[in-house]
């Protein structure tokens, strides 16, 4: 029993960057963006007391937390696809309820994330229309 808590515990650290580089593929960016990108979640991910590392699971429980980070980016990206796109609606539903469900915070942040690119693309829009 101890040795699949330390794998999934293990697991959405080292899955964290995976999601990410594919979350910001979806979103459009460069293999080199994503790759900067998935390089700065994992330096991002430390020894915290809020679960962001092993450390942080045993300190104060937050096994889910973990998860959530580990899906955020792909949860993102699916949902920045569908918003400009109208493309992927199943996987941003799916990738957002994941989510929402393993922390309500994360999901709050992804609505605050999406809903935020939202706004500033309609004033981007707003104050330089296309051409």
């Amino acid at each position: 029993m101890l040795f699949w808590f330390q794998v999934f515990n293990w697991l959405p650290l080292v899955l964290a960057p995976a999601a990410t580089y594919r979350g910001l593929r979806l979103m459009g960016a460069t293999p080199w963006q994503a790759v900067a990108g998935a390089i700065a979640v994992s330096l991002c991910m430390s020894s915290s007391k809020w679960g962001h590392g092993t450390d942080g699971n045993f300190s104060v429980g937050l096994y889910t937390q973990t998860w959530a980070l580990a899906a955020f980016g792909l949860a993102l990206g699916h949902g920045a696809r569908w918003v400009d796109t109208g493309k992927g609606l199943g996987g941003a539903a799916v990738w957002g309820t994941f989510v929402g469900l393993c922390h309500p915070f994360a999901g709050i942040a992804l609505g605050v994330a999406l809903g935020a690119g939202e706004v500033g693309r309609q004033v981007t829009r707003w104050i330089a229309p296309p051409v």
